[in-house]
């Protein structure tokens, strides 16, 4: 006859064998027809009903994680549509003042375009009268009176070229 256990070393064998049956219990009570649907599942599954219990949990707190993360992944996303937005309006503004400034740009150029037309006119118009008071001009001073006048006027109208592009 085997000798008698006593209840802590039948405990302790069967913690030897059986290590899971030292993890953390929890009775559960289930409302009619839980325990049947658990069961039928598991064996669909090739799972003990306690295997299938701890997949569907674990399951189910992973699934709050994701909703988590993609509800926090959301309010990111929506922060920075609000930064975006904010982005848009200042390039908005910025792109306005840009075209309010190349409009101003414009119009100065063309101003200074006509300023240089003038001064060529005024070359033009001194010339003549030095003409007329003097005569003839020697030819280096003409020349040098032809080359000032074209060169004012090419300076005119780049300066009215650059505010019409």
């Amino acid at each position: 006859m085997a000798p008698k256990t006593n209840d802590k070393q039948r405990q302790s064998n069967q913690a030897d064998y059986f290590p899971s049956r030292e993890l953390d219990k929890y009775v559960l009570r289930m409302p009619d027809g839980l325990r049947d649907r658990i069961k039928r599942v598991a064996e669909e599954n090739g799972r003990s009903m306690n295997a299938e219990m701890i997949a569907r949990l674990e399951g189910s707190l992973e699934q709050d994680e994701v909703s988590k993360i993609t509800k926090e992944d959301v309010e990111h996303a929506l922060a920075i549509a609000r930064g975006a937005e904010a982005n848009e309006r200042l390039l908005a503004s910025l792109t306005a003042a840009s075209e309010r400034l190349e409009a101003a740009t414009r119009r100065h150029l063309s101003l200074q375009s006509r300023s240089v037309a003038s001064i060529g006119t005024t070359i033009e118009a001194f010339i003549s009268a030095v003409k007329q008071e003097a005569g003839e001009l020697s030819p280096e001073v003409t020349a040098m009176g032809r080359v000032l006048v074209a060169n004012t006027l090419k300076v005119a109208h780049d300066l009215e070229s650059m505010a019409n592009k």
